[in-house]
């Protein structure tokens, strides 16, 4: 059907009929590719104006995953969560935490601000709260880590720290 539509053989008028249907309704009724029918309605009105070029009806077949796309930021949210998390478990990386999972945390709060401002279905809900959840976490375990060392290191300069115990 695919293929029909985007040569022009078909079109959203066209019948059509499946398993499970009582009858032939037109392509654009059925679910799949009711978005068909309304964007060759859009495109088929005439020019308004002899300087505008006449618009010509164009199929567009919806995509696969519901015309939705993926945010960026919550990918890239994601992605330096867990770049945060290995540099902290890793343990000779974690200085790397220090700039990885707040990076994680800014870009996670941008994504699930996109996508709750943008006029069109974005993805991504999940990978930017695991974003946040990870660079959250991560950069406190960064902070208490080198917190604990630095402490370490100024006892033992100023000789409080003898390594005897408490």
């Amino acid at each position: 059907i695919i293929e029909l539509l985007n040569s022009g053989q078909i079109s959203a008028s066209s019948l059509v009929w499946k398993d499970g249907m009582p009858e032939w309704v037109a392509l654009g009724q059925v679910g799949e590719f009711q978005a068909v029918s309304t964007i060759e309605n859009d495109l088929s009105t005439p020019a308004s104006s002899p300087y505008e070029a006449p618009k010509t009806p164009v199929t567009r077949v919806p995509t696969m995953h519901g015309g939705s796309r993926q945010n960026v930021c919550a990918l890239l949210s994601m992605i330096f969560g867990i770049g945060g998390a290995v540099c902290v478990l890793s343990c000779c990386l974690i200085y790397f935490a220090i700039l990885l999972s707040p990076a994680a945390v800014v870009l996670g709060h941008i994504a699930r601000h996109q996508m709750k401002k943008s006029e069109e279905p974005q993805t991504g809900a999940g990978l930017a709260l695991t974003g946040l959840i990870l660079g959250y976490i991560f950069f406190v375990i960064t902070i208490v880590i080198l917190g604990f060392g630095f402490g370490a290191m100024i006892l033992e300069e100023t000789g409080s720290f003898d390594g005897s115990g408490f």
